[in-house]
C-alpha cells in the first residue's frame, strides 16, 4: 500500500500535469474539478496582477504560461499574495515559455507587480511618521520601506495594448513608486539628478538631509550654491509630502 506522502505526491502531480499523471483511484470527473479549480485560480490571480501585460500578450500565451508555471515551478513562499512574484520569477528563468515577444514584457510585468508588492509591505508608515519630525535638513531623513526607485530600459508607464514599444524605442526610465499615507500607490517619473539624491539618502553614512545635498553636489562635480540648494530642498519636501520620506531623526527623536 502506498504511503500517504506518496499518495499526496501522486495527487498533486495529477493536478499539475494531467497529460502525464493520473490518479486511477479517483473518478476522472472529480479530478477534473480539482484541476480546473487550481488552474483557474492561478489564471485569474495572474491576470489581475498583470492586466496590461495580459492584454498585450493574449489569452492563449497566458494560459500556456500559467500551465507551465503550474507544472514546473515549486513556490518558495506559502503566501497566496506572493504568487505574482513567483510567476514573474518563473518567466524570467524559464526556457519553456517564450518571453521574447514583446521584448518589453518582463519589465512591464515587474512594473505592474511592484504595486502589489508595496501594498503588502508591513511597515506602519503612519506610526513611524508620528515618531519623527519634519526637519529634513538638520535631521537624518527616514525613507519609507514602501518606496522604491526603479530603473527600466523601456518607458513602462506608457505601455498599453495600443502602445507597445519596439527594441528601437528603448528609453532609460527612472520611476519612484511609493505607498502614500492613505495607503494608495503613487508613481513619479524621476530625472537622473532626483534619482541620485534618492540614492544618497539611502547611504547609511549620511547624517542629515543637508549632508545628502552636499554629497550629491560633490558627486555631480558642481557647487552647492543657493540655486542648487533651493532645488534640492524642494526635492526633499516633495518626497516628504508624497510619503516616500517619512520624516527625520535628530537629537530629539
Amino acid at each position: 500500500m502506498p504511503s500517504f506522502r506518496n499518495t499526496q505526491q501522486q495527487f498533486t502531480a495529477a493536478i499539475r500535469n494531467p497529460a502525464e499523471h493520473d490518479m486511477a483511484d479517483i473518478e476522472p470527473r472529480r479530478m477534473a474539478v480539482y484541476r480546473e479549480l487550481i488552474f483557474n485560480n492561478l489564471l485569474g490571480f495572474t491576470r489581475s496582477a498583470f492586466p496590461v501585460a495580459c492584454s498585450i500578450i493574449g489569452d492563449d500565451w497566458w494560459q500556456q504560461a500559467v500551465r507551465q508555471f503550474l507544472i514546473h515551478h515549486r513556490s518558495q513562499s506559502p503566501y497566496f499574495n506572493e504568487i505574482a512574484a513567483e510567476f514573474l520569477s518563473f518567466l524570467r528563468e524559464s526556457d519553456s515559455v517564450n518571453t521574447a515577444e514583446p521584448d518589453c514584457l518582463l519589465e512591464l510585468m515587474h512594473y505592474e507587480w511592484v504595486e502589489l508588492a508595496l501594498d503588502n509591505i508591513p511597515q506602519d508608515t503612519l506610526a513611524v511618521r508620528q515618531q519623527l519630525n519634519d526637519d529634513l535638513l538638520t535631521g537624518k531623513p527616514v525613507l519609507s520601506d514602501a518606496a522604491w526607485l526603479l530603473s527600466y530600459e523601456y518607458p513602462v508607464h506608457e505601455i498599453s495594448a495600443d502602445n507597445q514599444p519596439s527594441v528601437n524605442d528603448k528609453k532609460d526610465t527612472l520611476i519612484l513608486v511609493y505607498r502614500k499615507l492613505d495607503m494608495s500607490i503613487g508613481f513619479r517619473l524621476m530625472n537622473p539628478v532626483f534619482g541620485l539624491l534618492w540614492q544618497q539618502l539611502q547611504q547609511k553614512h549620511i547624517s542629515s538631509g543637508q549632508d545628502a545635498i552636499e554629497q550629491l553636489a560633490a558627486q555631480l562635480g558642481v557647487t552647492a550654491d543657493q540655486n542648487f540648494q533651493r532645488h534640492a530642498q524642494q526635492a526633499l519636501s516633495e518626497l516628504y509630502e508624497w510619503g516616500a520620506i517619512l520624516g527625520a531623526h535628530n537629537e530629539r527623536t
